[in-house]
């Protein structure tokens, strides 16, 4: 996965040779993987605390997030990092994820432009050119990661998910006493 995502970052430097980029959460033996297979105008960072990363990502503009091979664990995965980069107003790219897909869409009302671009996808152009939008957009001032944040504050808090932890309990409950 790694080095698939060096890829979508050589493509993404091609297409806009003077940008910059950030991997970071890498491991030594993940970095020595793929140092030389990305650009120099892309930083590499290794794990950090959880502390730091909002400061980090409050400087970028879009976060990405592959996995070009959908298996069996990630068809119940919500992507951390795909979280943080909501809350933090960047816009995202990210694979399709079922859990990431049903959240987004449940989100989204009809006729409305879609809150991310959600790639079903093997093609690291395809991301490469995603990000480019995204990019392109905000330079023209647009703030696509705007309505992601604001969806993130009001959809994925702990007071929505209590009420929906209540309700799963209460109908739990529900059978439990009927059975």
């Amino acid at each position: 996965r790694a080095v698939f995502l060096t890829e979508p970052i050589r493509a993404f430097h091609d297409m806009r040779p003077n940008s910059r980029s950030l991997v970071m959460g890498l491991t030594p033996e993940v970095r020595r993987l793929i140092e030389s297979r990305v650009p120099g105008s892309c930083v590499l960072m290794d794990k950090i605390g959880h502390e730091e990363i909002p400061k980090i990502l409050s400087e970028c503009k879009v976060g990405i997030n592959v996995h070009p091979w959908l298996g069996p664990h990630l068809k119940v995965a919500l992507p951390v990092k795909v979280c943080e980069y909501m809350a933090c107003g960047c816009a995202v790219v990210s694979s399709t994820l079922p859990v990431l897909d049903e959240i987004l869409n449940a989100g989204t009302m009809p006729m409305q432009e879609p809150l991310a671009t959600i790639l079903d996808s093997k093609t690291p152009v395809d991301y490469a050119r995603a990000v480019l939008r995204f990019v392109e957009a905000i330079d023209r001032g647009e703030d696509p990661g705007m309505r992601l944040r604001a969806f993130a504050l009001s959809h994925m808090n702990w007071e929505t998910e209590a009420d929906k932890l209540c309700k799963l309990y209460l109908h739990l409950l529900g059978r439990l006493c009927t059975a």
